[in-house]
């Protein structure tokens, strides 16, 4: 399933502020998303949080997740303004725990989020794996890459980890990365994009994936494994997208 569309988002947003308006709660979704990049115009800061307290409550940490990373959407230079919080229920929660509502409380409950949720899948090495990306998207604060992880995305780019064409991009994105990072130093750049060629089997890096017939084109899961192995081979986590070395 690739990223919902802004309709979709709405429409999602909607029926929950819907339900808040009437104390209740829906249940959980089946994939945990909300709104789009910019913060809410339905639902405040404070909402967000106790949302996110609620359904951590009755054990859906990753809902609770996407809701704290709306919350998260309102600060501005690792602050929560004061036009983030206008509903009753938001400013009361500020007035009695204001301390909930800045950007350390807003980390400190996607931790504890995140330490329930490792708990329950501590067997399931799959669960192991997108929870270490999402320690590392929090260690980043990057609220934009935790939410694409929370998503379903892929947290480098924001692509569909389902397109083969979108894996694709992704590989000709990290060759613009590479030659943007190295442009001073050409060894080095030579040298990555060397080790990049190396893992790519199945396309030509100067073909137009959108051009493509499918029948040309590697399945998904091949396409974006190949994007992985190729972070690595260039000094990136393959997951984060971030050069490490």
């Amino acid at each position: 399933m690739g990223e919902p569309t802004p309709s979709a988002r709405s429409e999602h947003e909607a029926a929950l502020r819907r339900a808040l308006d009437h104390d209740a709660l829906p249940a959980p979704p089946d994939q945990p998303w909300y709104g789009d990049r910019e913060p809410s115009q339905l639902i405040d800061a404070g909402q967000w949080v106790l949302v996110a307290e609620r359904y951590a409550a009755a054990g859906a940490h990753r809902t609770a997740m996407a809701a704290l990373a709306e919350a998260q959407k309102f600060l501005v230079d690792e602050v929560l303004p004061d036009t983030a919080v206008w509903t009753p229920a938001g400013q009361r929660l500020r007035a009695e725990q204001p301390g909930r509502l800045t950007a350390d409380g807003l980390r400190r409950a996607w931790a504890e989020c995140d330490e329930r949720l490792g708990t329950a899948f501590v067997d399931d090495p799959g669960e192991t794996a997108r929870r270490q990306a999402r320690q590392r998207a929090r260690a980043g604060a990057d609220p934009e890459r935790a939410v694409r992880q929370l998503s379903g995305l892929d947290q480098a780019t924001g692509f569909s980890p389902h397109s083969p064409r979108a894996a694709m991009s992704a590989f000709h994105e990290l060759l613009r990365e590479i030659r943007q990072r190295f442009r001073d130093d050409p060894q080095e750049r030579d040298r990555r994009l060397a080790r990049v060629a190396g893992v790519r089997v199945d396309w030509d890096p100067d073909e137009d994936e959108w051009e493509l017939p499918a029948d040309r084109l590697p399945p998904a899961d091949v396409a974006w494994e190949q994007v992985r192995a190729a972070r690595t081979a260039a000094g990136q986590d393959p997951v984060t997208g971030e050069f490490v070395g």
